[in-house]
């Protein structure tokens, strides 16, 4: 759906489409900077007997034919033999920098590797090869689908349920990696059913286990939803919601930041999956709790998050609203925050002055029509679009007391001062707006006037000339209704 002057505008997902409708936009979406693969690098781990062995310590770079050496040892029928050999691949492949990960792929090590995963009775070979081939799957797809060929899938689910931490870690980082990769291998371990035992391993977790077991954990679970696509069936993505609710309880702030960006991409997935978060009893309030952080690596996916939930219809966002979201919006959209910050805080704002005007009224009344006015005037195209996407909704589904709110607040000189900008969306959302502002007789002679003096009627003069038709008309629409009488009385006074 179009934004125009003859209907609402509809709430908006951060893809630019809505529950209902679609917005021809695209919008950068995805800050979050916890990767979709983790090579298992820089660790100290302990044998059972208690002897530590740390990834830091590496081989030299090692000819093919050493590496040729490396992987038939791994196989060797001496327990000492593939051992050693194990923890020497391991190394040169869990180096920072320059690890050998298609070399020793290329040289067939996952054969002997893969095995090895079957050893319970040898933990630390079993650890070392889960390793191994973890940081294998941290590679290209190439790489990774080579594992998931290989057979590692059920193994590494079976080893989710492992008594050994370590190796349990080990299995669920490799897992992590290989959903990691996209949409196809993600299905892959869905459908080897990974979600109960994934699921089993976050229950059982103890305050005495380490805090990087349930980092990794957390993070596979985001994986399994970044991915589009519907492989997760509604029963167990609303047992994985219960895990995350009891995740973003958590005192470590990784744990909790992979939960709030799983939360999101299960809440703009679908009608369903947004409702399924808003059913989830407490989960919206802990939403909010991580929104009202001052640590913005949790504030951009609990906006991310909550903005996705007031996409849902004028019930659901009352729900959110409830909340207290509102306030923690303005927050977030004041000038000192990051633009990514404010950014998407405008574009909650946008979905929310998508809805009712007892919505609407609830952002006039924490103030944040000045900011939102003064977002539409930063250098930033992706805050201006927003910001403009959000009185342009306040126009289209608000009172005049509420667009006089708007005018007062400086809102028809910033929406004339984007006209020159080259984003067509943000152009198009501030003609539509200010032609619902000159509309209402009451109120179009003050923002006509306040229009003109900022030079607004000049810059849509020009865009009646531009090459977008659906821009251009509306420009023309402007000018034939309401600065023609104008021009035609001073030529005649003239």
């Amino acid at each position: 759906m179009s934004l125009s002057a003859t209907s609402s505008v509809s709430r908006r997902g951060k893809d630019g489409k809505g529950a209902s409708a679609s917005v021809s936009m695209d919008i950068e979406t995805d800050d979050n900077t916890n990767n979709e693969k983790r090579p298992a690098t820089g660790r100290s781990m302990e044998t059972e007997d208690g002897e530590e062995f740390d990834s830091s310590d590496e081989e030299e770079d090692c000819t093919e034919d050493m590496i040729t050496e490396i992987v038939r040892g791994i196989g060797s029928s001496s327990c000492g033999k593939r051992l050693d050999n194990t923890i020497r691949a391991r190394k040169l492949l869990s180096r920072e920098e320059n690890p050998l990960l298609v070399p020793f792929y290329k040289a067939g090590c996952l054969d002997k590797l893969i095995p090895h995963l079957q050893r319970d009775k040898e933990s630390t070979l079993q650890f070392e090869a889960a390793w191994a081939v973890t940081n294998i799957a941290s590679g290209s797809t190439e790489l990774t689908q080579g594992v998931v060929d290989a057979g590692a899938v059920p193994i590494f689910i079976r080893l989710l349920k492992s008594p050994n931490q370590q190796i349990k870690e080990q299995a669920a980082w490799a897992l992590g990696n290989i959903a990691g990769d996209g949409e196809p291998l993600r299905n892959i371990v869905v459908r080897a059913g990974i979600i109960p035992s994934v699921l089993e391993a976050i229950a059982s977790v103890t305050s005495s286990d380490p805090v990087t077991l349930v980092r990794v954990l957390a993070w596979v679970l985001t994986n399994l939803f970044r991915p589009k696509g519907h492989a997760i069936g509604p029963c167990e993505r609303r047992d994985c919601l219960l895990a995350l609710k009891q995740l973003l309880q958590h005192h470590d702030t990784e744990v909790v930041v992979d939960a709030l960006w799983a939360v999101d991409y299960i809440a703009e997935r679908d009608d369903d999956s947004l409702s399924d978060v808003l059913d989830c009893n407490g989960l919206v309030s802990l939403l909010v709790k991580h929104l009202n952080s001052h640590e913005h690596e949790r504030i951009i996916p609990a906006l991310r998050a909550t903005g996705h939930l007031v996409v849902g219809s004028d019930e659901q966002t009352d729900a959110v609203v409830a909340e207290g979201v509102i306030p923690l919006y303005g927050r977030h959209l004041s000038p000192s925050n990051p633009t990514a910050m404010r950014r998407d805080a405008a574009w909650a704002l946008s979905n929310i002055t998508a809805g009712t005007k007892q919505q609407i009224q609830a952002v006039i009344d924490e103030d944040i029509l000045p900011l939102l006015v003064k977002a539409v005037g930063h250098r930033s195209l992706e805050l201006q679009r927003e910001a403009s996407w959000a009185l342009g909704n306040l126009t289209s589904n608000g009172n005049g007391e509420q667009i006089e709110h708007l005018i007062e607040a400086g809102g028809v000189e910033a929406l004339a001062r984007v006209l020159p900008v080259t984003e067509i969306s943000t152009v198009t959302a501030a003609l539509a707006s200010l032609n619902q502002i000159f509309k209402h007789p009451e109120l179009g002679g003050n923002a006509i006037d306040r229009f003109e003096e900022v030079g607004g009627v000049e810059h849509v003069e020009m865009l009646q000339h531009h090459n977008n038709p659906s821009l251009s008309d509306k420009a023309k629409d402007i000018i034939t209704n309401y600065f023609t009488q104008a021009d035609e009385k001073m030529e005649v006074d003239s």
